[in-house]
C-alpha cells in the first residue's frame, strides 16, 4: 500500500503528460485551424510592398498577430503557411515595418519550428 501512494503523489504534484500521438493530433488540428486563414494571408501578402501604406495593409491582411510599437515605428507580425513537417510545427512569419503610415521594410521567412511537444507546452503553460 505504502507503495501505491510513493507512485500516485508524484503523478498528481506532476500531473499526466500526453502521449507523443496526442501532442501531434493537437498540432495537427491546431495547423488545420489556422491553415485556411494564413494561407490566404501569405497569398494576399504578395501585395504588401515596401511604400504600401499602412491603412492599404490593414484592408488586404488585417490586423497583425503581433505589434511592437515604438513612437516613431510599428512592427507587425503575421503568421502565414502553417504546417506539419515530420515531427514539427512550422509557421513561417511575415514581418512588416511601418513607418509615417508606410511600408519601410517587409521580411517574409521562416518563424517557428518546433516539435511536438516543445509546441503543446507552449500552448498550455
Amino acid at each position: 500500500m505504502r507503495r501505491f501512494f510513493y507512485i500516485l503523489i508524484p503523478m498528481l504534484l506532476l500531473g499526466c503528460s500526453p502521449s507523443q500521438s496526442e501532442m501531434q493530433r493537437f498540432a495537427e488540428a491546431f495547423v488545420g485551424k489556422h491553415q485556411v486563414k494564413w494561407n490566404a494571408r501569405m497569398d494576399l501578402s504578395r501585395s504588401v510592398v515596401i511604400g504600401s501604406k499602412e491603412e492599404d495593409v490593414l484592408g488586404v491582411i488585417g490586423k497583425p498577430d503581433s505589434e511592437s510599437n515604438s513612437a516613431t515605428t510599428k512592427s507587425w507580425l503575421y503568421w502565414i503557411a502553417p504546417s506539419i513537417k515530420g515531427d514539427q510545427v512550422c509557421v513561417d512569419s511575415l514581418v512588416l515595418e511601418i513607418e509615417g503610415g508606410v511600408v519601410v521594410s517587409r521580411n517574409q521567412g521562416t518563424g517557428l519550428r518546433q516539435g511536438f511537444e516543445d509546441f503543446y507546452r507552449s500552448k498550455h503553460k
